[in-house]
């Protein structure tokens, strides 16, 4: 049990009748990524709190559903918390989703402990292959959010569309990601969500506009595109920018 989960508290907490000396949150560290897609769907589903679809650690509806499943107790046990004690749980929580994806190396994704699925034990992961991801692999991502039955024109925020695309990126089922344990999870998503590595702003039908707007201005079949890695993509799309800017200027 890690101790640092284990909340003290200074006076007992009272719920239906029943006083609590301590928060028990060691449960997270059982917790998978799934237990986070549902926590994410079942906020986004009751209309509870619409920070949850653009920065789900940051919403206290979303804090509260994995406290809940972690402490194994109703969320309503979370709900009634005094802002103090709330607080401590929310940094419990977002410990769990504090990987920096930025900082892994060579896109490698170091896990706590070996990771087995389907007979296969893990303890790196290899990310690299999202830079060779497609718009049409941004589409089927997407496509993996819309079947838990909610839709946001910000994607990258879901836990489902992470690992998604690392899904694809490594040639793995989606559940190798969805199984995989909370922290770990969430150091992969983080580094399939870095700045510096994949972030697509405005998801697959901004990505397929611009390779509308490529092929028009090239001639070419929208399909050459659209299996473009999406780097690649944005980066001959600013290159034919660029061209048609200079091809004005020149005109007059």
């Amino acid at each position: 049990m890690n101790k640092e989960l284990v909340i003290e508290l200074k006076k007992p907490y009272l719920f239906e009748d029943e006083e609590y000396k301590t928060i028990d949150l060691s449960g997270l560290e059982e917790l998978t990524m799934q237990d986070a897609i549902e926590a994410q769907k079942n906020v986004v589903g009751a209309g509870e709190d619409t920070v949850v679809i653009y920065a789900p650690e940051a919403s206290q509806a979303f804090i509260d559903e994995i406290a809940a499943l972690a402490a194994k107790q109703p969320v309503e046990f979370f709900n009634g918390m005094s802002i103090g004690l709330s607080g401590k749980i929310r940094t419990a929580v977002q410990s769990v989703f504090s990987a920096d994806g930025d900082k892994s190396k060579n896109r490698t994704v170091e896990f706590d402990k070996p990771y087995t699925y389907g007979g296969e034990t893990v303890s790196v992961m290899d990310l690299s292959g999202v830079e060779e991801l497609t718009s049409k692999d941004v589409s089927a991502a997407e496509n993996e959010v819309l079947k838990t039955g909610v839709y946001s024109a910000n994607m990258k925020n879901f836990f489902v569309y992470s690992c998604a695309l690392a899904a694809r990126a490594t040639g793995k089922p989606i559940e190798f990601f969805t199984k995989m344990p909370l922290k770990d999870a969430a150091k992969v998503r983080s580094t399939v969500n870095a700045a510096s590595f994949f972030r697509v702003i405005g998801g697959a039908k901004d990505l397929r506009k611009l390779a509308i707007a490529a092929s028009s201005a090239t001639h070419t079949g929208i399909d050459f595109f659209m299996q473009m890695p999406v780097m690649e993509l944005l980066d001959t799309c600013k290159d034919i920018q660029e061209m048609q800017e200079q091809w004005r200027k020149a005109m007059h």
